[in-house]
């Protein structure tokens, strides 16, 4: 049986689950919550030494960046087949989304081989270079940062402007 869904349905659904996953994780965190975290005393000591301003921007704002994330991905895939498609929004969405996608991408790809050259033994690293937060912990992020550049590099190449 052929499926009639939407075939930007599913990295929109992945990209938001993925934003969704880091979101998640910053706010247990900003809620006082230690998963993912080696050293539980010595990230609440690294916590208390930043100002209100700082904690703030450090777990709220990524989240408000999340929320940001995901209405991107949710609008450059409303915009997909509408008329106009040379207009100014669709055109910032989709320039702004192949440049997240790819910083994203690279950071998600350099992250996980500096988190994991010392992990495997591929190199030396200090026993102390992550901080208090666990190796795994990095890579559920750097994952997370990959699957929505992914995300959004689907979304774009869906839905570039015919005969391109």
């Amino acid at each position: 049986m052929a499926s009639s869904r939407n075939p930007l349905q599913a990295p929109v659904l992945l990209g938001c689950a993925a934003l969704l996953g880091y979101a998640g994780l910053k706010i247990h965190w900003a809620l006082g919550g230690a998963a993912g975290i080696a050293d539980p005393p010595a990230w609440r000591e690294s916590i208390d030494r930043l100002g209100q301003a700082e904690q703030l921007a450090a777990f709220w704002g990524t989240v408000a960046i999340d929320a940001l994330g995901a209405v991107v991905l949710v609008a450059l895939a409303g915009t997909a087949g509408t008329r106009g498609g040379r207009g100014l929004l669709r055109r910032l969405l989709r320039g702004g989304s192949l440049v997240a996608a790819v910083v994203l991408g690279l950071a998600a790809i350099g992250g996980t081989l500096v988190t994991l050259g010392p992990v495997l033994g591929l190199w030396e690293g200090r026993e102390d270079a992550f901080g208090p937060i666990a190796p795994g912990t990095f890579l559920f992020v750097y994952g997370c940062f990959g699957v929505y550049a992914g995300a959004l590099a689907r979304i774009h190449h869906l839905t570039r402007p015919a005969g391109r």
